[in-house]
């Protein structure tokens, strides 16, 4: 642009800034008539001028406009002509404009689509701005959601105006997030409802180590269908905790965002301060202004340190003070997210999605106190039709002084001598209420609600059990060992453990060790110390357990039988088949026959444990026979529509994997999730299992997109229920490493499989020796990283530690062998390779 021609943009502009609309316009039609191109420069300024979300590094003070615009890095129409083409892509239109680039709707060649292309303007790619390019590039790339906006491509090309670096984004046929929900009229559940979605798509980010920082409805766009989508990670850096990345820090004081939205933390400047958090502060912002159609903060009037003094130092509005019908849980959540002190907001952008939904479900919040009327009154709300006898339950149980303990998951107790103890009306309304939340579908009650309730509610109660029944030990030992089976079957073993052990002590005190409770407790502790991998500790319990209750009921006992098939179950997890396969043969023979429904249950969960030792010693003739069985027990208990039997489903699917039948494999994978219909909050472990398998089928179909995705959802459900460390999720990290190395992804297949190797490394026994075959899996991807020392490390300590324990011809061994071959092949060493094929030879 001329001095001559940013003059008089720049008088017309400081002259039109301040006046209304109309009066714009005849000015503008005086100043700029017969020259569109000055009228466009204006008005671009004009629009940067009035928009309240201006970014800071840009700049919304006229001034700081004004000096953009005379450097070259702002913007409009005087960036030069609009280019034809950008390397393989044609432009189609100009979209729109900021500080850093412009944006064009484009064209791509091959393959052909409609992109996004967002191109750097002349003045404003310096190495920085070009590292933040790149880095957007990286960050986007790693995100695959349908709520964010995917990239599809990053480079640069040569233009009329030298080389300017572009990044080719999914194109969104949409408006934004406050320009949908005003142009649909949508109502306060479905503004929430949004919000929820919106958390999901951010906390899909977070989960790969990426904060958005610049989260506002103009970078969120709604589609047609409703499915928001959020934009412009160009500002987002990974946090310190991803090692697959170079972190690209703020320089200190310097602010990178949006003003009104940003968190009091990110305002003052200091990169450190910055986590998760911020974004969900940025969602709390964007939900106050969804629902009283203004921001928490009037800054309009403002100057840009006077706004940044005011989100810095002082409390955030509450949404009641604009919105009087909102007050309650609503506008708790809101506040919740937006508290000034980072450690007193959600944790997590899924915490806060997961409390919009309670809200919207009827159900208790996390972002207030449950107290235990607050409890009943949701419960009302939502089972109306039950509240007339649940109260008279109630009654019934306070004037016996007795609580019922059966209702952990799948667990039955014969314990009325110890119920009679329970004479405490506090502690009979807290488990009663727990048992409202219940939301197991594998007991009998028929209610419906959040695991994470479960777990709220057991974590409150806990806390008044420590030291309140010192006087009855029988009590607090029923109460430990229902806190116990019911932390055992939500996943959290280490709690299990904690509650069980107390509770067989206990028992063992009053009752003698010889007592059959204290074998039934024993079962469960068994069950806890293999998940958290203490397998020696674990294989004494269960197999004391089930002498001990061989000592004091008959051999056809259900609890004998049970105790049987957790010892077997034991066995087939250390991979000790044979064993396992007579001990469920065993227990099987003692369930033959009976008609009660728990046994039966147990009956079937046995048959599919003893087909998955058949299919892993080759037999799956006998394994589809043995899942065919559980599957018609499951079918005849629970109807077609439960848990159980899309778990059964899942397992005959797998024998379609292993035969090779992919495309059926995925069929029958889709319909055994069908049976939760979209809500995989019931049954979310055995969800995760399913996808788990389904991802792989995608991608023996060659469908790497679908299995990565796949793979994500599987490990989120996991990291939910039953956290990072646990075998389920760390083999799921483990499957999805393999993928990542059938797209040379090698550096963070790498760190997948060193998740799983960490797990594995804490385990006694073969899981022990197989984390040196997953070493061996690294070993390759060090090799096409280039990294020889790395390699040679793996490959020879964990081979010399395998085959000197287990033997050279161990499977275990042959596979270090086989990955050593692999390894070496890609170095080119090939004498290291012939040295490694003599030893696959003998």
């Amino acid at each position: 642009m001329s001095a001559f021609d940013f003059q008089r943009v720049r008088e017309i502009f400081l002259d039109a800034r301040d006046l209304s609309p109309e009066a714009r316009r005849a000015l503008l039609d005086q100043r700029c008539g017969g020259q569109p191109a000055l009228r466009a420069e204006v008005e671009s300024l004009l629009r940067f001028h009035d928009d309240p979300t201006s970014r800071i590094d840009a700049g919304a003070d006229s001034e700081q406009v004004l000096q953009l615009l005379e450097s070259g890095m702002m913007p409009a129409a005087f960036d030069g002509p609009m280019p034809t083409t950008i390397g393989e892509y044609r432009i189609v239109r100009r979209i729109g404009v900021g500080g850093m680039a412009v944006v064009y709707e484009a064209e791509q060649a091959t393959p052909r689509r409609t992109v996004a292309l967002k191109v750097i303007h002349a003045g404003a790619a310096t190495p920085s701005i070009q590292r933040r390019l790149e880095q957007e590039a990286e960050l986007l790339g790693r995100l695959q959601h349908p709520g964010i906006a995917q990239v599809f491509e990053a480079g640069s090309a040569e233009t009329e105006v030298g080389r300017r670096p572009f990044i080719a984004i999914e194109l969104i046929d949409g408006v934004s997030l406050t320009e949908f929900a005003d142009d649909h009229d949508l109502s306060t559940a479905q503004r929430l409802d949004l919000m929820a979605s919106i958390a999901d798509a951010v906390q899909h980010a977070h989960q790969r180590g990426v904060i958005h920082r610049d989260l506002k409805p103009a970078n969120i766009l709604v589609d047609q269908s409703g499915q928001p989508k959020i934009l412009d990670f160009g500002v987002a850096r990974a946090t310190e905790a991803d090692l697959g990345m170079t972190t690209v820090h703020t320089d200190v004081g310097q602010l990178i965002g949006t003003l009104p939205y940003m968190s009091p933390e990110q305002v003052r400047g200091n990169p450190r301060d910055l986590d998760a958090r911020s974004d969900v502060f940025a969602l709390g912002v964007i939900t106050f202004e969804l629902l009283a159609g203004r921001l928490p903060h009037e800054l309009r009037e403002l100057s840009v340190p006077e706004a940044a003094r005011v989100i810095a130092d002082e409390p955030t509005p509450r949404l009641s003070s604009i919105q009087p019908r909102l007050r309650g849980d609503v506008d708790r959540i809101v506040a919740h997210a937006l508290a000034h002190d980072a450690d007193e907001r959600y944790a997590s952008a899924s915490e806060f999605a997961a409390d919009l939904r309670r809200y919207l479900r009827n159900e208790p919040i996390m972002a207030r106190p449950a107290s235990a009327m607050y409890q009943l009154r949701k419960f009302a709300r939502r089972n109306k039709s039950l509240v007339a006898g649940a109260m008279a339950f109630l009654v019934v149980l306070a004037a016996s002084t007795a609580i019922a303990t059966t209702f952990a998951v799948g667990q039955y107790r014969a314990r009325a001598q110890v119920q009679r103890e329970l004479e405490t009306v506090r502690l009979i309304n807290q488990f009663f209420n727990f048992m409202l939340a219940q939301p197991s579908p594998w007991n009998d009650l028929g209610l419906e609600g959040p695991q994470q309730t479960v777990m709220q509610m057991l974590d409150r109660i806990a806390p008044d059990v420590d030291g309140a029944f010192d006087d009855r030990p029988q009590v607090e030992a029923s109460i430990r060992s229902t806190m116990g089976t019911t932390y055992l079957q939500l996943g959290r073993f280490e709690d299990a453990e904690r509650n069980l052990q107390r509770a067989m002590a206990l028992y063992q005190e009053a009752l003698g060790p010889e007592s059959p409770l204290v074998g039934e407790i024993m079962t469960d502790l068994g069950v806890a110390s293999a998940h958290l991998g203490e397998t020696s500790d674990a294989e004494a319990l269960l197999t004391g357990a089930h002498e001990l209750l061989q000592k004091h009921r008959d051999s056809d006992d259900m609890f004998v039988a049970l105790s049987l098939g957790n010892l077997a179950w034991l066995h087939m997890r250390t991979e000790r088949y044979e064993e396992a396969e007579a001990l469920f043969e065993q227990a099987m023979s003692a369930l033959d026959g009976k008609d009660d429904r728990r046994a039966i249950s147990t009956l079937a969960t046995i048959t599919m444990n003893l087909g998955y030792v058949y299919r892993r010693t080759d037999r799956p003739d006998q394994a589809r026979s043995s899942y065919k069985r559980g599957l018609d027990l499951f079918q005849s208990l629970y109807g077609a529509d439960h848990p159980y039997v899309a778990v059964a489903s899942n397992n005959l699917a797998r024998l379609d994997y292993d035969d090779g039948e992919y495309a059926e494999a995925v069929t029958a994978y889709q319909r055994a999730l069908a049976v939760f219909e979209g809500d995989y909050t019931s049954a979310p472990q055995y969800v995760a299992a399913i996808l788990n398998n389904l991802a792989n089928a995608h991608w023996e179909l060659g469908d790497y997109e679908s299995a990565e995705k796949t793979f994500h959802d599987s490990l989120d459900l996991y990291r939910e229920t039953v956290g990072e460390a646990h075998y389920d999720y760390a083999a799921t990290m483990s499957n999805l490493a393999v993928l990542h190395t059938l797209q040379d992804r090698w550096e963070l297949a790498n760190q997948e499989f060193e998740i799983f190797a960490t797990y594995l490394r804490g385990q006694t026994g073969l899981p022990f020796f197989r984390a040196d075959v997953v070493e061996s899996y690294r070993a390759v991807c060090f090799a096409n990283l280039g990294q020889r020392a790395d390699v040679d490390e793996r490959l020879n300590i964990g081979y010399m530690r395998v085959a000197s324990q287990l033997g050279a011809d161990h499977r275990y061994a042959r596979e270090i062998v086989r990955q050593a071959i692999k390894a070496y092949t890609v170095l080119g060493d090939v004498d290291a390779v012939a040295n490694w094929e003599s030893r696959q030879a003998g």
